[in-house]
């Protein structure tokens, strides 16, 4: 006898599609965070050979290193390679491994020696956590990314949980960084002198949320819009009044990263699917009828 379909399996059935578009949607943020993501990295790597030397604040390579302006230029080959492979979905693994590890050897060689050398320094601490939170979305992307069957990594797979616990953890650092040396801060800004506490109080509440693991996705997509107020607000305007300062620069492509790096977090986490309310004593009998006519 023909299957029938009870009026409570076919209701329950009518959400199907729109889960699907909820999958959608968080597939549309992580592509529009990636390419946000690699679109700053390969600006960043672009001024390297405007001027043979290294990306300001982020590489504080030490002038005693003999080699440096083929060091420079090889870490302008990794940036931008690698971005056009994350870009265009190339061996995108691939890439992201190679971006986690300079990452991680800007971080392990490069910032903790000058922190712990000038650690009142408020901008060698907001540089180091600044290049945490590049490793970390590099390591998200990395675990996402394809790979052969059969050939896995763990370590590197455990990017999907533990990158965004990692950014989070960056990121209300710069809220606290904020507060201590809000007077540095609101000076950036003049004609908004609250924003600093605004955008710092933000920050805290929400990378300790992506720690704890609340909220997730709503929490890095309210990250990438105060990323992109920083673009708008702060980083725009002070390349505008100074085009040839490196420095403002950089702090504009790196606040793009970053907010595509929120938004990638963000796309990582998928929306809950809708549940049907439950069903009313009518729909029950109805349904118990429509099984015993089946």
């Amino acid at each position: 006898m023909a299957a029938i379909v009870s009026p409570t399996a076919s209701r329950a059935l009518a959400f199907a599609p729109k889960s699907m578009s909820l999958a959608q949607t968080s597939d549309a943020l992580f592509e529009v965070g990636r390419l946000l993501f690699v679109l700053g990295l390969a600006a960043l790597g672009m001024q390297i050979p405007l001027v043979g030397d290294f990306v300001p604040g982020l590489e504080p390579v030490p002038t005693w290193l003999p080699l440096q302006l083929p060091l420079a230029y090889l870490s302008w080959g990794i940036l931008l390679g690698t971005s056009m492979m994350i870009a265009s979905g190339s061996h995108m693994r691939f890439a992201a491994i190679v971006l986690a590890l300079m990452f991680f050897a800007w971080f392990a060689l490069l910032q903790l020696p000058r922190l712990i050398a000038h650690a009142d320094d408020g901008v060698a601490w907001a540089c180091t956590f600044a290049v945490l939170a590049l490793f970390a979305a590099a390591w998200l992307l990395a675990a996402r990314g394809k790979t052969v069957p059969r050939v896995r990594l763990k370590l590197i797979d455990t990017g999907a949980v533990f990158g965004p616990r990692l950014f989070g953890a960056c990121v209300a650092a710069f809220g606290i960084l904020q507060f201590v040396y809000r007077s540095d801060v609101a000076s950036l800004f003049p004609a908004l002198p609250y924003f600093a506490y605004f955008s710092g109080g933000v920050c805290a509440l929400a990378g300790v949320a992506l720690v704890a693991g609340v909220r997730e996705r709503l929490v890095a997509i309210v990250l990438g819009a105060v990323f992109g107020s920083w673009v708008l607000i702060v980083c725009i305007p002070r390349v505008a009044a100074a085009p040839g300062d490196r420095t403002a620069w950089t702090g504009l492509l790196l606040a793009l990263a970053l907010c595509g790096t929120a938004w990638l977090v963000a796309g990582s986490f998928s929306r809950k699917t809708p549940r049907p309310s439950p069903a009313r004593a009518d729909q029950i009998i109805q349904d118990a009828l429509y099984e015993a006519a089946a």
